[in-house]
């Protein structure tokens, strides 16, 4: 199986695992390189939000018999070279990250982009 085909096999595998439009949006992305933020579960069962700046594509570990198998969305890091591997069946409410065009131009759909903005200047120190 050549690396094309193991890449597109695993983007089928992760089509039932998540929801149909958080699967589009993640998929666009992925083909468009934007940066996108979804909420997501991780493995201490903490449910945070993330921003992820380049989602690279999905990824599968075939399942054994001591291991069910799991589909991951792999994503980089530019600026410091960090890969992360999130588990796409705890992956919900995933959107494009706004530029701040984007959000100035219409700050009732972003709501988030502006809270996180105002905390980080309210924590900031001068």
């Amino acid at each position: 199986m050549t690396r094309a085909e193991y890449l597109a096999l695993s983007r089928e595998h992760a089509k039932p695992l998540m929801i149909p439009l958080d699967f589009e949006v993640l998929t666009k992305a992925i083909d468009e390189g934007k940066p996108v933020w979804f909420k997501y579960t991780d493995r201490y069962f903490m449910f945070a939000q993330r921003r992820v700046i380049l989602p690279v594509n999905f990824f599968e570990t075939p399942p054994t018999s001591s291991w069910g198998g799991k589909v991951w969305l792999w994503a980089a890091h530019v600026i410091h070279g960090k890969r992360e591997q999130y588990d796409v069946s705890r992956i919900v409410d995933v959107r494009f990250f706004p530029t701040l065009l984007e959000a100035m131009l219409d700050p009732s759909v972003d709501r988030d982009f502006w809270v996180g903005g105002a905390v980080s200047l309210e924590t900031t120190p001068l």
